[in-house]
């Protein structure tokens, strides 16, 4: 029993370090700038934000949802052109719309998306 305590105590020790760590690296880096493609999605005809639609950046990994204004955003890494995709559960999905992310430059990509 002894020896699983000092085990668990050496764990959070090692590990707060690490964040400490973490932490510092974030602000030395902290002067990079971020790039970051955002919008809004709607309903094509209501109007109404959708709530829950998922954003995805083709090949990336990168993704995020729509959240209750149906706005959303997405730092990516580097300038360039991004194929962007757009689902949800009863609406025909959007895909391969490019946009381009220029360096310094927050990039508004807003769509409607159409009921099945």
């Amino acid at each position: 029993m002894k020896i699983m305590m000092v085990w668990i105590c050496l764990f959070i020790a090692l590990s707060s370090g690490a964040e400490g760590k973490k932490d510092q690296v974030k602000e030395e880096s902290g002067t990079a700038r971020n790039l970051v493609l955002s919008g809004k999605v709607t309903d094509t005809e209501s109007g109404e934000a959708l709530t829950g639609v998922k954003i995805e950046l083709a090949g990336t990994g990168l993704s995020a949802y729509t959240d209750f204004d149906g706005k959303y955003q997405i730092e990516v890494p580097s300038s360039g052109v991004y194929i962007v995709n757009y689902q949800m559960i009863t609406y025909k999905p959007v895909e391969k719309i490019q946009v381009e992310v220029k360096e310094s430059k927050q990039v508004n990509a807003d769509i409607s998306l159409s009921r099945l």
